[in-house]
């Protein structure tokens, strides 16, 4: 419960101060994933807000990959509110896949609240799809709560795929919620039948969420049966 995360919070704090090799350990004898990962967390945030790169490497020395990857959020995250461009060096410089994913899903969570065009500018030029898209995706995502039509604009100039999927799907789920009209009529006039299929299961399901016979009605007019079967 939340005293039992508070307590946690506060011997992570102390111990990012006075004694690592016992935060280790203890992280160990934690049996639930969720007390493992508010210790690892607070010990990060504290030994972070002096030293990021020590914090860094401590992290490294975590056996657990699920808590390990989760804790690469953490650091790419909050070093991102000190030093983007240190942040990111040091998150491209990560060995393994996956640790170099989780630091850089947690930078991008920071720098897109900071300046959202830089930090897509950035992800656009990564090489490797595997990292491009899941950053394109997250920061659509982030986009589309306050700006859904520019996260919209962004996921149509993404290259075909999974990833792009999601981030369309995101973002006219949002601006349904906003402009159900306006979404509706940009649906309308799409001329890529695929794309607008796409479209219009989202907005049945915004729209089902703000008048559900509406919706309703609405979703069985899309002509794809297998859409229409979604939607509905």
């Amino acid at each position: 419960g939340p005293e039992r995360a508070e307590l946690l919070g506060a011997v992570g704090a102390w111990t990012a101060g006075h004694n690592l090799g016992w935060a280790l350990e203890l992280v160990a004898l934690l049996g639930e994933f969720r007390d493992r990962h508010g210790l690892v967390r607070a010990v990060v945030e504290g030994v972070l807000k002096e030293e990021p790169e020590r914090a860094a490497a401590w992290v490294a020395e975590l056996a657990e990959p699920a808590l390990r990857d989760s804790a690469y959020n953490v650091v790419g995250m909050k070093w991102a509110e000190r030093d983007v461009a240190r942040a990111l060096e040091w998150a491209m410089g990560l060995a393994d896949g996956s640790a170099r994913l989780s630091a850089l899903e947690g930078l991008t969570w920071t720098w897109g609240q900071k300046d959202p065009g830089a930090t897509y500018e950035w992800a656009a030029r990564l090489p490797e799809a595997g990292l491009r898209d899941p950053m394109f995706v997250k920061l659509a995502k982030m986009v589309a709560v306050q700006d859904p039509q520019r996260a919209l604009a962004w996921a149509l100039q993404f290259p075909p795929g999974a990833g792009r999927d999601e981030a369309l799907h995101y973002a006219v789920f949002q601006w349904a919620a906003n402009d159900l009209s306006g979404a509706t009529a940009w649906t309308a006039q799409l001329a890529d039948k695929r794309l607008q299929t796409e479209v219009e299961v989202a907005i049945a399901r915004s729209w089902s969420n703000q008048e559900a016979q509406g919706a309703t009605a609405w979703a069985a007019d899309i002509l794809e049966p297998t859409a229409r079967a979604a939607a509905l």
